[in-house]
């Protein structure tokens, strides 16, 4: 859980452990190549206008945070994002630039947090 953002960040409900989650791993299992990527909207829209869950609602926070689990569980491999959305990654090179645009934006937050904490110290 994030500090600040515990409304988002919180640990997967039993719901989306256990309803959501497969769900999503299934319908994202089918989307291969980055020209099949599905929105966080999309997925969203989808199954809440199935009405699946009863008076549970999905979010984008909360579908990232599903996303989140099946990365660092396994439990769908090279699970990627672009601007588009969600896809698993067809190639060696697909997979590789996910990962080489995940590193350069922790490292542009990585600047940022260095330079708060400089502007800490000058409090």
């Amino acid at each position: 859980m994030i500090e600040g953002f515990e409304k988002y960040t919180h640990e997967l409900t039993d719901v989306e452990l256990h309803k959501v989650l497969p769900i999503v791993i299934k319908g994202l299992s089918n989307k291969i190549g980055k020209h099949s990527a599905v929105s966080n909207k999309f997925i969203c829209d989808t199954l809440n206008a199935k009405q699946m869950f009863g008076k549970y609602k999905l979010t984008s926070p909360r579908i990232r945070k599903i996303i989140n689990h099946i990365r660092m569980t396994g439990l769908l491999l090279h699970l990627c994002s672009c601007q588009k959305g969600y896809f698993v990654a067809k190639t060696k090179d697909e997979f590789f630039e996910y990962i080489d645009g995940l590193g350069q934006r922790i490292d542009s937050q990585q600047q940022v947090h260095d330079a708060l904490i400089f502007q800490l110290k000058n409090f």
